[in-house]
């Protein structure tokens, strides 16, 4: 054999081994890096209720070649509040609500426990569903909020769906805190003050205000007011959902304004309806959009009252009877709901 021959054999030989070396070594790295990522997506934690009943949790489902979170009541369930999340650059990442909170937090492995309430939950998914079929608001939200400052529920409509991923469009995600309107007056005199009340007074509502911090410590950036806010809601009388509730306990039971609880770090007892439902204003108006804005109370056994805010808006040419769901609403009662119904 020629000594050229040789020496392109060994070449060829060095080379081979100098490539299977370099993979062999990158082969663990690959490995580590999938299994970091597996990893991620297997401690995304559980979402709870506040008495431990699972809300979102993970399950090998595949859409569009990508495993999912999944809503273990309902898809709609509180969806607005819990969020969604997409799987971006190997990783799932919440995208809105609490789904997004958990990634700010860097909340992984123990599951995240809320305030929320499975049994306030579903009288509040009950409304927004019976207002929307019969009367076809363009938007229904509505919040309860306890004595505490605890939110036991949020639902509104229209929702994604977090089952059915087809259904996942920004356009359509909403939460009350980022639901900004203004305070009709009869409202504004259960503060006792009025559309146009002293510095001091709009200091301690806050209603003035663009506070990009709506939640308890460790909660994080739950909501925040536009940099350009529309003209009508320039003013001292406008406000969130949140932010009239938090601001109406403090009055009604004469302390300082709370602050919105969303985490709970133990399980804590159930709310549990323990008297009629007072409904403390409903108000409709046809100008320059039709509005239905309602406050309600319940007792809870705990001792605590939940504070409820419902605010439905409709196309200023729609033909709904605002009348007419104002009337049902009002007829309305909270009430306890079995915990199996809760979990099918």
């Amino acid at each position: 054999m020629k000594k050229s021959h040789l020496i392109i054999i060994a070449a060829v030989l060095f080379a081979a081994a100098f490539l299977f070396v370099s993979v062999k070594k990158q082969l663990p790295v690959n490995a580590k890096q999938n299994k970091r990522i597996m990893i991620q997506r297997e401690e995304r934690p559980d979402i709870c209720d506040r008495s431990g009943v699972l809300l979102i949790g993970n399950r090998k489902r595949i859409h569009q070649n990508q495993r999912l979170r999944y809503a273990a009541v309902d898809g709609k369930f509180a969806a607005g509040l819990l969020g969604y999340t997409q799987f971006i650059n190997g990783r799932e990442a919440g995208q809105s609500g609490i789904e997004k909170l958990i990634d700010l937090r860097r909340s992984s492995g123990r599951p995240v426990r809320l305030t929320l309430d499975c049994n306030v939950q579903h009288n509040l998914e009950y409304v927004v569903s019976e207002i929307e079929k019969k009367w076809n608001p363009l938007h229904v939200y509505c919040a309860t909020v306890n004595s505490s400052g605890e939110l036991t529920g949020s639902a509104q409509r229209p929702v994604l769906d977090i089952n059915n991923r087809k259904t996942v469009d920004g356009g359509m995600i909403f939460f009350p805190a980022e639901y900004i309107f203004s305070i009709p007056e009869t409202w504004m005199k259960k503060l006792n003050s009025s559309g146009k009340f002293p510095l001091k007074e709009r200091e301690k509502l806050n209603f003035h205000k663009k506070m990009n911090v709506f939640a308890s410590e460790g909660a994080g950036k739950l909501s925040e007011y536009p940099e350009k806010m529309a003209p009508q809601f320039i003013s001292d009388q406008t406000a969130t959902i949140f932010h009239y509730l938090l601001a109406y306990i403090g009055v009604a039971e004469k302390k300082t304004t709370p602050r919105l609880v969303i985490f709970s770090k133990e399980l804590q007892t159930p709310v549990t309806v323990a008297g009629k439902t007072s409904w403390l204003s409903v108000d409709v108006t046809n100008s320059p959009e039709k509005t239905l804005t309602a406050l309600a109370e319940f007792p809870a056994a705990d001792g605590s009252k939940n504070y409820t805010v419902f605010r439905c808006s409709w196309d200023k040419n729609s033909k709904a009877d605002v009348q007419q769901a104002a009337a049902w609403l009002k007829k309305y009662q909270f009430s306890n709901v079995s915990t199996e119904k809760q979990t099918n």
